[in-house]
């Protein structure tokens, strides 16, 4: 088996993204129409050549939202990464609104760029 070489910190190089985008089941959407959306916020920021964090997709699936402290901790863990982020990602088809405005409130408070991205709604499939 033959090595792969490690590239250089200039072949890694991309603007760091906090990508906010809506989780919790509102308004007729399940927690599972918001993760497929998540997803798809994730494969633009890949593909326009960003490196996303989304903390509020990947926490929950260690720590319940059962527990508000934990919920405080994590919250508080991705906006630990406010300070090393390019731009946050306010990704807004399906409004802005819960948790969602915890985080713009918080980003508003610092000199960071604040962007909002429509990439379009999921669409529509046959529920079993």
């Amino acid at each position: 088996m033959q090595a792969v070489e490690a590239p250089g910190w200039e072949d890694v190089e991309r603007p760091r993204v906090i990508v906010v985008s809506p989780l919790a089941a509102r308004e007729g959407r399940t927690v599972e129409d918001h993760e497929e959306y998540l997803g798809r916020c994730l494969e633009h920021c890949l593909l326009n050549g960003w490196a996303p964090m989304a903390g509020h997709g990947l926490f929950p699936r260690f720590f319940p939202d059962s527990d508000p402290e934990q919920v405080e901790r994590c919250m508080q863990a991705q906006w630990a990464w406010t300070p090393s982020a390019s731009f946050i990602a306010i990704f807004n088809d399906y409004g802005v609104a819960g948790r969602m405005l915890d985080d713009l409130r918080f980003y508003r408070t610092f000199d960071v760029d604040i962007r909002f991205i429509r990439i379009g709604k999921n669409k529509k499939r046959k529920r079993k």
